[in-house]
């Protein structure tokens, strides 16, 4: 699923900030973590954050970018 356009709708319509459930996350990529970036000021990352995700903010150096919760 491509989240960015979802994203994009939400802020238009005024959201201040957004709880982004990892959780379900089975594969993480470069075009996850663009997308993360691109919206790390209005978005609380909820977790747990599954290996992968958690792999590819590590390798990148972006883990602290991030405001994460675990209760979604």
């Amino acid at each position: 699923m491509d989240a960015e356009p979802a994203l994009h709708q939400v802020r238009a319509a005024g959201t201040v900030a957004m709880v982004v459930d990892v959780s379900r996350v089975t594969f993480a990529c470069s075009s996850l973590l663009h997308t993360l970036l691109a919206h790390r000021t209005h978005i609380v990352i909820a977790g747990p954050v599954p290996p992968q995700l958690a792999r590819l903010l590590k390798l990148t150096c972006t883990t602290d970018l991030f405001t994460y919760t675990f209760t979604a």
